[in-house]
């Protein structure tokens, strides 16, 4: 998605935001070592090309969530009542969740929004900023990707005024959202619903050309994709095939280099911003 967007990102010198995951923090998570891999490559590559790309005007950063309430449970492949039993136990023990409450995607949504903001934001440069409630300060096995936060994010930075691209596999929930934003503050033409795999090159490459076609260039890239890929058995460790972790690297990983790759361009051009949505999971920790 970067290589995509990179033109666009360039020529508007934009930013990119890459929604990691606290299971990227150097801990170990051996239930999902696949997934807290992919994760700890996404903020690596928020780092790496932090360096790079400011010179063409780009800025690169990134948010690693914690616990958070979205549908990762569930896309995880997770047992029925997985969620439930995640938020219970996290909000039932300080020594798990010290802020005792699982965030909100509008919680995750105003920090993308604070690194997509330049003026607010100008000096903070390949950093990824972690916003787990305290997990990490007890070395808690939480982790959350970022289902939900997409959504809220969009809906933020439309009630701002931003020109919104939203898009996702699922054209009924991308209506959802969209209608969301409409009703909120959100004007239909500043909306562009795009129907699409991240995980396919194809796909990526539409959401950039599309979006750079709809508005004319590229601000601001979130990198929010991700998520957790299990085998038949539900294990995302060691023990699970190749498969299991290229998918996990293309999801979490790949798609977002790509993503910088197509946008750096436009972002460069504009002076703009990368925020990348990592996860808790790719922190120091096990």
């Amino acid at each position: 998605m970067i290589q995509l967007a990179r033109p666009y990102l360039a020529k508007t010198k934009g930013e990119i935001v890459n929604v990691s995951s606290i299971g990227g923090q150097p801990k170990g998570t051996p239930r999902w070592i696949y997934y807290a891999m992919a994760k700890g490559a996404l903020d690596q590559l928020t780092r790496g090309l932090a360096v790079e790309l400011i010179s063409e005007g780009i800025r690169v950063n990134s948010i690693s969530p914690g616990t958070t309430e979205t549908n990762f449970c569930i896309t995880a492949g997770m047992p029925e009542g997985s969620k439930e039993k995640l938020t219970e136990m996290s909000e039932s023990s300080p020594d798990i969740l010290p802020i005792r409450k699982v965030a909100q995607p509008e919680e995750m949504a105003s920090i993308i929004a604070f690194l997509a903001d330049r003026r607010r934001s100008r000096y903070i440069i390949g950093q990824t900023i972690v916003a787990d409630g305290g997990a990490l300060l007890v070395l808690a096995a939480n982790a959350s990707s970022s289902s939900g936060i997409g959504a809220g994010t969009a809906l933020l930075f439309a009630s701002e005024g931003a020109k919104v691209t939203i898009t996702g596999r699922k054209i009924k929930e991308l209506e959802s959202t969209k209608r969301s934003i409409i009703d909120a503050c959100g004007k239909e033409e500043n909306i562009n619903v795009i129907v699409a795999d991240i995980t396919d090159p194809s796909g990526r490459e539409e959401i950039i050309t599309s979006t750079a076609r709809k508005f004319g260039g590229i601000d601001i890239l979130v990198n929010n994709a991700g998520g957790l890929v299990s085998d038949e058995n539900g294990s995302n460790g060691i023990d699970a095939g190749l498969d299991i972790l290229r998918q996990t690297m293309e999801l979490n990983t790949y798609a977002a280099v790509h993503m910088v790759q197509l946008a750096r361009p436009y972002l460069a051009k504009a002076k703009g911003e990368i925020i990348n949505v990592s996860s808790i999971a790719g922190q120091p920790r096990g």
